[in-house]
């Protein structure tokens, strides 16, 4: 015989088509070498002959596992116990089998465990095993609870695997325990991926992949396209393949999270249809479910099929599937609940045991025979369903909507034509009661219990919404309900802890907390922002809910010493202070039940107060509390001749107690003496390298800035507001921020720079406008450093300059996040920009950045690349900012 090589094909195996076409697996020597033999820790060849000496080979010698057990077996003398067709086809014979060979090891799938146990004689026949190994599916959460009772000698060991890589890995599932984690194989690379190819960050979902012999070969030459697209060629592992299964990393190995294919697209929306089969499972006296798509195109339904325990045979018809749709309505979004459920003796499996997808997808739902509607209720909803769902008669008592061709957009054409009758219909009833007959008497049921439910925007509200407002105690209150963007969404549910915390020294006099108080209600009342919660709930996309009426959380506190001087603090009054910020840093707001920021006024001395301010860092929407400080700003608030406050000194980002520690002894001193007035003062440019723009802001423009002794900031605030205002047709703008940046090849960020502070632009106001503004709210570039490297001097602006070094390393993760451009901002051509996967100084390269919100909207923030020519609002505002530069340059003196 020729000499085998390890590379050389070993066998064909076809893939059990459980979710999908079969396709043919061509395994390697190596690869059945490597499954068979070369697994150190194998914990059933530890067990011991004297354990493990008698194992059940009940497969099909199609599975690729048939073909593993029976080499493992054999390699390791133990006996081999193959049964005959007769006794396969029969419980009775297979139970008698394991009794008279005395079976000791047993290899099933979860899908033909649930089923064997079921029957009495198997359940019997199996208490002397020794041990059980789990293979080919997801193991559903409480069988092993069931496993222990019917199994109480044996060992459970769970195994992943899958035909396209024969054997992977298997470990002991320890007594008491429901860990069923995957470990990282021996012999083989496992690796968590995201959509990118890079590694998923910790607690985050992604793909498991496998390099190494198993990932060699690939399907039959017949499939190439199948293989491309699951055999790949990764820049930095090699040869992979793609599991398909999506899992999260834990200490000690992998969690099964599902299955890629298991996430469904249904009418645009996505189903995870593993956590319908999970909730259908929750229901008591279901033993089993399986939740696919069926159909094409616009006829596509989701469908559910489930089996029931023998103990509730006993249920009455129909009762069963009505607490099982209620339930699913009430626990998952609309469009993840089944438009039908059907009830099987037993779910399909294939040849290898597992549930058999493909068979369940090919059955269609069982239509029912016609019935004339009885009550008046009943014949308006069967015309109903016939007049939106084009049918050439009424339909039938108890004809399902959706097997007639309903979807949510018919339920929502349905809920109107209800609305003009006088009858309320939500979207969800639909789902409970599909038929006319069940409608008809649910929405009765309402009808009666219609008093005790809140009022408002809260009957929209999902289930999973209405349980979270409820929790808070909001449920009366809300006013509007927004979905949470993406990155705030990330962060509420990582329950971020980095807070922001502003300082501002500002006059005091006998009227200051009066004005104050009722200024910041007057604007809470008029931003959405400042009146929003967030609400979390259970399963679903984070929401930004808006209340109709919100406190002003502001206290005051007089905090002033007889003879002190106006311009220092006190140790007592530091240490106050300090008090305020370790209780805001150690009882941060609770996102559901109050709006994320909190303002308070100390008293000093005299005539000066500390106004301090505290928000989430997690809540990019609330960047408007920093516009609230602007206008308070401009509207003599603060102090009666209208100038407003005079200093903004301090702006500290804290991720906890620790920071706060480390930057609270020296944060006030060297900050409290007044700034001169404008013309006093020697103003030059804070960042003297800068290169804003890329060009857009030429070198000339920075020398005309330093010859009249302005800033940029003034000269480009004065600009990027005129070309604002010239675009939108507003009279009055504010700014948040400005960025722009140069970077290196190893991630300098000492070379970025923001200007922050509460500004507002209106019509009219000149450079030496800006220029006084800047000053009185005490704008600063907030730099970042790394170590050894030394920040800009930007001191002479009274900035507070942090030395990141130690909280770098903690937000690593920034770094991690790749750049994404979200599609347009409320239909003006603006992108919203969010960091992911590129670092701070890549996405700032040769870039200048402005964020910005109109008088009349909503925070806008745009980037500006000069490489880009969308023709977009951003493009066309920087475009109109050279022009008043130009402008500028001729004729501002």
């Amino acid at each position: 015989l020729p000499e085998v090589r390890g590379e050389d094909p070993f066998q064909i195996v076809y893939t059990s088509g459980s979710t999908g076409r079969p396709k043919g697996a061509v395994l390697a020597h190596r690869t059945a070498v490597n499954s068979s033999l070369l697994l150190p820790g194998n914990r059933i060849f530890a067990l011991g002959a004297e354990r493990c000496e008698r194992r059940l080979l009940d497969m099909d010698f199609s599975f690729v596992a048939a073909t593993i057990r029976m080499l493992r077996g054999l390699c390791n003398e133990k006996t081999l116990i193959i049964p005959t067709g007769e006794e396969l086809s029969s419980v009775e014979r297979l139970a008698a089998l394991i009794e008279r060979e005395d079976v000791t090891e047993v290899h099933w799938t979860p899908s033909r465990l649930l089923k064997l146990l079921s029957e009495p004689t198997i359940a019997a026949a199996v208490r002397r095993v020794r041990a059980l190994a789990l293979m080919g599916e997801k193991t559903p959460e409480g069988l092993l609870a069931a496993v222990r009772q019917h199994m109480p000698e044996a060992e459970i060991i769970s195994n992943y695997g899958m035909s396209e890589l024969m054997h992977l890995e298997e470990h002991l599932l320890e007594p008491g325990t429901e860990n069923l984690l995957i470990g990282f194989g021996e012999g083989i690379g496992m690796h968590l991926l995201d959509d990118q190819g890079a590694p998923a960050a910790a607690g985050e979902l992604g793909e498991l992949c496998v390099s190494g012999p198993p990932a060699r070969l690939g399907y039959y030459w017949a499939d190439p396209e199948e293989t491309e697209r699951r055999y790949t060629l990764h820049p930095a592992l090699g040869r992979i393949f793609h599991t398909g299964d999506l899992a999260v990393a834990e200490k000690g190995g992998f969690r099964l999270k599902g299955r890629a294919d298991q996430m469904a697209k249904l009418r645009g929306m996505r189903v995870d249809l593993g956590a319908v089969e999970k909730e259908i499972l929750t229901e008591p006296g279901i033993r089993g479910a399986v939740a696919l798509i069926i159909g094409e195109g616009d006829r596509q339904s989701l469908c559910a099929y489930y089996t029931r325990e023998p103990d509730a045979n006993h249920t009455a018809p129909g009762e069963l599937e009505r607490r099982l749709r209620r339930r699913l309505a009430e626990e998952l979004p609309y469009y993840m609940v089944p438009a039908f459920l059907t009830e099987l003796a037993e779910l399909p499996l294939n040849l290898n045991g597992k549930t058999d997808r493909l068979a369940l997808s090919r059955m269609a739902p069982e239509k029912a025979a016609y019935q004339a509607a009885g009550s008046e209720q009943e014949k308006l909803l069967c015309e109903l369903f016939a007049k939106v769902l084009g049918l050439p008669r009424p339909a039938g008592a108890d004809d399902s909507f959706f097997a007639l061709g309903g979807d949510s957009m018919a339920g929502m054409r349905l809920a109107g034509l209800l609305a003009e009758k006088g009858v309320r219909m939500e979207m969800k009833w639909l789902f409970i009661a599909p038929t006319p007959a069940q409608l008809a008497a649910y929405l009765a049921e309402e009808e009666a219990a219609d008093a005790p439910i809140a009022p408002g925007l809260f009957r929209t509200l999902t289930p999973a919404q209405r349980t979270a407002a409820r929790a808070a105690g909001i449920e009366e209150q809300i006013e509007r309900v927004y979905p949470a963007c993406a990155v705030t969404a990330d962060r509420l549910r990582e329950r971020d802890p980095w807070m922001m915390l502003e300082f501002w020294l500002i006059p005091f006099d006998g009227s200051t907390v009066e004005r104050l108080q009722t200024r910041l209600a007057e604007l809470v009342r008029a931003h959405q922002s400042l009146r929003s919660v967030f609400l979390l709930p259970e399963g679903e996309r984070p929401v930004q809910a808006v209340l109709r009426d919100a406190p002003v959380p502001f206290s005051y506190e007089d905090c002033s010493s007889a003879g002190q001087e106006a311009d220092t603090l006190s140790e007592k009054q530091k240490a106050y202070l300090g008090r305020l910020v370790r209780y805001d840093l150690a009882f941060p707001p609770e996102p559901a039940r109050a709006p994320l920021y909190r303002f308070r006024l100390v008293r000093t001395g005299g005539d000066r107060a500390v106004l301090y301010l505290a928000y989430s860092h997690t809540l990019l929407d609330l960047q408007t509390v920093l516009y609230t400080v602007g206008e308070l700003l401009d509207s003599g608030a603060v102090r009666p001749d209208g100038r407003g406050m005079e200093q903004y000194f301090a702006r500290v980002l804290y991720g906890g107690r620790d920071e706060a520690e480390a930057y609270w002894s020296g944060l006030f001193d060297g900050h409290l003496t007044p700034l001169p007035a404008p013309a006093e003062r020697d103003l030059k440019p804070s960042v003297r390298s800068l290169k804003a723009g890329g060009g857009a802001l030429p070198e000339r423009t920075l020398a005309w800035c330093r010859e009249r002794g302005v800033t940029l900031a003034a000269a480009l605030h004065l600009c990027l507001g005129r070309a604002l205002l010239s675009l939108t047709g507003e009279d009055s703008c504010a700014f948040l921020s400005v960025s722009s940046g140069r970077s290196g090849t190893e991630m300098e960020l000492a070379g970025n720079f923001t200007h922050t502070f509460p500004f507002v632009f209106k019509r009219g106001c000149s450079l030496r406008d800006c220029q006084e503004q800047l000053i009185r709210a005490g704008a600063y570039a907030w730099v970042w450093s790394l170590p050894g490297r030394e920040p800009f001097p930007v001191k002479e602006q009274n900035a507070l300059v942090m030395d990141m070094a130690d909280v770098y390393e903690k937000k690593s993760e920034m770094d991690e996040r790749r750049l994404r451009v979200d599609e347009a901002l409320d239909g003006i051509g603006l992108k919203a920009v969010f960091l992911q996967k590129q670092s701070q100084s890549e996405v700032w390269a040769d870039r200048l950045t402005v964020q910005y919100r109109p008088a009349s909207g909503y925070l806008y923030s745009g980037i500006y690349d000069p490489s880009r020519t969308d023709g977009g609002f951003t493009a066309r505002l920087f475009e109109g900012l050279s022009g008043e530069l130009e402008t500028l340059l001729k004729g501002e003196k």
